[in-house]
């Protein structure tokens, strides 16, 4: 047995609490961090059977402006000298409700996801430019993107050599993946909210700074930041880990309704109640989401 990220044989038990692991076996790579569930069957994601609606909708692009106002700004200060193009993947697209967003910050934006609810949503807004299949076995030319962005994607795809030599082959010379992560080493420091982002068996893969710097230098990516700024997504994973029923993912995709912008508003209030104190955790490298920005150099 051999790390997934970096070949090393040092593997053991990851340790983590048994409340956090749910009784899911989780190896861990003494030599890079790296940490893969193993044992469990597929999942494409974590989304309730009735997860639906329209992205398009009032309440959702409302409530999707307020999620992605910080990820818009990294990603416009990520690309402002690397790249003159607009041509976006966001791989993993979900129900599109990032797609729809970047579209209307004029991104050119191709997406794709391999589960079904993702292209019933997804093919009324992007047409042939939604690909319904799995990340790593998308057909499409090589160098063809100014972007790949993997917002909260990466975690949920078992071969992580092959993710990252996907990102290689799909940049352009010049050109930039973006990617959001939860960080394993809040959940192996112990870290309130990191159990709620573990979300297992929907998520199969776990990276700290380390282990994804090494995955995306491996295949030729220059990086440029790796870290785990102060958002307000600090808070949210704190409050949805003490209550569940705010976590976004069980009521934010369904049909809009009154009870939705409640629980928004309730979330936002204890997030940022949440906050106080999390710039040190944040600055060591310690914050609940890993953010990784990084350059396809020359070929």
């Amino acid at each position: 047995m051999s790390c997934k990220v970096c070949l090393s044989t040092k593997i053991g038990p990851a340790p983590l609490p048994e409340e956090a692991t749910t009784g899911y076996r989780l190896d861990w790579c003494k030599d890079c961090g790296f940490v893969s569930l193993v044992g469990a069957p597929p999942s494409l994601h974590g989304r309730s059977d009735d997860a639906t609606g329209d992205p398009r909708s009032l309440t959702r692009r409302l409530l999707s402006r307020i999620r992605f106002l910080g990820l818009h700004r990294w990603l416009e200060r990520l690309t402002l000298d690397h790249t003159n193009g607009r041509r976006i993947l966001d791989a993993g697209s979900g129900l599109g409700d990032l797609s729809l967003d970047l579209m209307h910050h004029g991104w050119d934006v191709w997406a794709c996801d391999a589960a079904e609810d993702a292209a019933r949503a997804c093919s009324p807004l992007l047409g042939e430019r939604f690909i319904a299949a799995p990340f790593e076995e998308v057909d499409l030319p090589e160098a063809f993107f100014d972007v790949v962005i993997l917002n909260f994607s990466l975690e949920h795809m078992e071969e992580p050599k092959a993710a990252a030599q996907k990102i290689s082959n799909l940049l352009r010379p010049g050109g930039v993946v973006a990617i959001r992560v939860p960080n394993i080493d809040a959940a192996l420091s112990g870290r309130r909210g990191a159990a709620f982002q573990l979300q297992l068996p929907h998520h199969r893969s776990f990276y700290g700074p380390k282990s994804l710097r090494r995955l995306l230098d491996d295949v030729g990516l220059e990086v440029m930041e790796i870290l785990t700024p102060l958002t307000l997504l600090e808070g949210v994973s704190t409050a949805c880990d003490l209550i569940p029923a705010l976590d976004p993912d069980r009521w934010i995709h369904r049909p809009s309704s009154p009870g939705s912008l409640l629980k928004g508003a309730t979330l936002a209030a204890l997030a940022a109640a949440a906050l106080p104190g999390a710039w040190f955790r944040c600055r060591d490298g310690k914050g609940v989401i890993l953010y990784a920005g990084a350059r396809m150099v020359e070929r």
